[in-house]
């Protein structure tokens, strides 16, 4: 008997040490699940608020790379980073930017700057042209490039670029060898912001010294427009 009732004492010291344990699981668990909640929330603010504006950094190429648009006092200052292999800005650049520029740029309600993002070649053999051109150069050498470039292959493209630099009487440049680039202040300017950059991609807009990380259209820069006012 005395035994028996030893067993059942230990039997039920058994069960509550075991629902002791179990709640103690259950806890820790629900504890787990609110860290990543939690996490989720601060990653969701993070990268959802935070990194859709942000400040810019000072960090740019020369003015000699920019490709600019309009009057520099208007209220609006813009600048849109791009590259010559990315999709996105062909797209922007020959869909939509005509529009911006004959409604807000051409009014003088928006200075515009395309300001290269060395991340790929072609880019930084452009970068080597334009250093060389002045404002209108670089419009007609833009405006020819981005009207090629779906067409073409990026040696075509190149052999374009060097028509152009001809017929602007600029002198030869042979933008298609490595060994040449690397030995270019274009190459370097190039290395040295790619290094201290704050801007991750491209399309990226900065307006007025604050980045934003979203597809630039013409609906959002009414409202910047509209919020200078």
């Amino acid at each position: 008997m005395k035994k028996y009732a030893k067993t059942g004492m230990n039997l039920y010291f058994l069960q509550i040490q075991k629902k002791k344990e179990i709640k103690a699981k259950n806890k820790e668990i629900d504890k787990n699940q609110f860290m990543k909640r939690s996490f989720l929330i601060i990653f969701f603010i993070l990268f959802f608020i935070g990194s859709s504006k942000e400040i810019a950094a000072g960090n740019k190429l020369d003015k000699c790379y920019w490709i600019t648009y309009g009057n520099p006092k208007a209220p609006v200052y813009a600048l849109e980073y791009f590259s010559f292999r990315c999709p996105h800005c062909i797209h922007f650049i020959k869909k939509e930017f005509p529009s911006i520029k004959r409604e807000m740029i051409e009014n003088h309600k928006i200075f515009w700057i395309f300001h290269p993002f060395p991340i790929d070649l072609l880019t930084i053999q452009a970068m080597v042209c334009l250093q060389e051109l002045n404002t209108k150069e670089k419009d007609l050498f833009f405006k020819l490039i981005f009207s090629k470039i779906d067409n073409h292959s990026p040696k075509t493209l190149i052999r374009i670029m060097k028509q152009e630099m001809k017929r602007f009487h600029k002198k030869e440049l042979p933008i298609e060898s490595i060994d040449f680039l690397k030995k270019t202040k274009a190459f370097e300017n190039a290395f040295e912001f790619m290094t201290h950059t704050s801007v991750h991609h491209v399309p990226t807009l900065e307006v007025d010294g604050v980045i934003y990380h979203h597809q630039t259209n013409k609906k959002f820069l009414e409202k910047i427009i509209k919020q200078k006012k």
